[in-house]
């Protein structure tokens, strides 16, 4: 018959190794015809991960440093690859022409200023004119104020003494008349008596007329004083209304000439100031596109890679980007990392793919979860990056050709003792998770350490092999 070779791999027993296997369909074992090697394993238990692999860029902010235009360049302080800090100083342009406009524009400045001031004496001295013809017209609208309630008060207090005296001129009218109709006065009292009674009646009768008299002059001395301090309100608004005139005329030459020229003074020194370029964030230097002497243009001086908050940039095939989404935890390795694994998170995946000789990627962004490892990490450093997409624990698994498939039902093939050798059995399973390179297998007749074969090429259940040791 055909011989098969088995190996038995390192996890089989060690006395087996330099041994082979011979299969026969039925038949004696011990046949000279060259065999084919076959490879098993002992069945254990793994833990898996199902996992897409694949390879990116450490990449960080990048921030444009700007430039002064038309500025000639002094001096370069730094070269592609330095490290700087934010504030450091990169590039110093001349100055030159701006501080000479800075002059010229303050000159102007000091000349304005000082006409402005003449203007504001004279605006100045109408607005106090205003103010000294408000003085003396409230001061003549408070006297009439001051006239109208005292002439009010002048009345009230006529009346409250009218008020009193007309009491007693009653007290005494009564008595009076108590004393005419009495029995114990004489005739000649009476008659003397009654002409005292006449005399007081008239009085008290002048009294009460003085006491209408105010009584009815009352609302419009209350009047008076209305109209008074309604007149004293309205002097002062009018007054405040021009004070607020000659006001606005000061305030407008202020505005003018001392706000507007300022604003032209600080932007030419702002212009002076920009002329010494500052790093606006920190990080590593790169794309310097200006050297001593040159003029800059406007163009973008050069680039400051943030590494304070670095995130990696990969590119992955189209059949591979469908197992993905935003927000999927990733494992990341670099050279500075070593075997330590950074946890990061899938940002954004592209929607539109690059076609590169028919070959489809799609690009994706990895944040790092904990933004204090991006101090690990360096510019455009190789990430190897890895997600995990499943993951099973103490599970069995053999490697994908172990796994065999016939009118839809997968098996393996495992090789039992048969006296003085082995004959193969069919275990059909059913496939879980796959790694990279095992895959999870289940059934009931499966069991610790049994033998199975990895590559069962030309053979089947029931054939027989043998152990030939040398």
């Amino acid at each position: 018959m055909k011989k098969k070779g088995l190996i038995i791999s390192s996890a089989v027993i060690i006395a087996l190794i330099g041994g082979t296997i011979t299969w026969a369909h039925g038949s004696s074992a011990h046949d000279d015809n060259i065999a084919d090697e076959l490879i098993a394993n002992k069945l254990v238990k793994h833990d898996l991960e199902n996992s897409i692999s694949f390879t990116g860029a450490v990449k960080g902010d990048v921030i444009s440093v700007g430039n002064v235009q038309n500025s000639v360049c002094k001096e370069v302080k730094v070269s592609d690859g330095d490290y700087v800090n934010a504030g450091d100083t990169l590039f110093v342009f001349d100055d030159t022409d701006l501080q000479k406009e800075y002059d010229k524009t303050l000159e102007k400045y000091n000349a304005e200023r000082e006409k402005a001031s003449l203007s504001s004496s004279a605006n100045k001295k109408s607005l106090q004119m205003v103010i000294d013809e408000e003085n003396s017209s409230l001061a003549q609208a408070q006297a009439k104020i001051n006239y109208a309630e005292r002439t009010l008060n002048d009345s009230l207090s006529k009346k409250d003494q009218l008020i009193i005296d007309r009491d007693s001129l009653t007290n005494q009218k009564e008595e009076l008349r108590q004393q005419i109709t009495s029995d114990d006065v004489s005739d000649t009292q009476k008659s003397l008596l009654s002409t005292d009674y006449a005399d007081i009646s008239e009085r008290l009768q002048n009294v009460i007329l003085k006491i209408t008299t105010i009584e009815d002059s009352i609302p419009e001395l209350e009047r008076n004083v209305a109209i008074a301090k309604e007149n004293y309100d309205n002097v002062k608004a009018e007054y405040e209304s021009k004070k607020a005139v000659e006001q606005n005329k000061i305030d407008s030459e202020k505005t003018q000439v001392f706000e507007i020229e300022q604003t032209d003074l600080d932007k030419i020194k702002n212009k002076i100031e920009s002329c010494i370029v500052k790093a606006p964030a920190s990080g590593i230097i790169s794309d310097i596109s200006v050297c001593k002497g040159s003029v800059a243009n406007g163009s973008v001086l050069a680039n400051i890679h943030n590494n304070s908050n670095c995130h990696i940039e990969a590119s992955i095939a189209e059949n591979k980007i469908v197992k993905l989404k935003t927000g999927m935890d990733v494992k990341i390795k670099t050279a500075t990392t070593g075997d330590e694994e950074v946890d990061g998170v899938i940002r954004s995946i592209s929607r539109y793919g690059n076609n590169n000789e028919n070959v489809v990627n799609y690009s994706l962004d990895i944040d790092l979860i904990d933004e204090t490892k991006s101090s690990e990490l360096m510019m455009n450093m190789t990430a190897n990056i890895r997600i995990v997409q499943d993951t099973v624990k103490d599970t069995y698994a053999v490697p994908y050709d172990a796994v065999l498939n016939e009118d839809g039902q997968d098996y393996i093939l495992t090789a039992e003792p048969l006296k003085d050798h082995y004959i193969l059995k069919r275990v059909y399973v059913e496939k879980g998770v796959n790694s990279n390179y095992l895959c999870e297998i289940s059934g009931e007749e499966l069991k610790d350490d049994m033998l199975v074969v990895i590559m069962p090429k030309d053979c089947d259940e029931n054939d027989e092999v043998n152990i030939d040791i040398e």
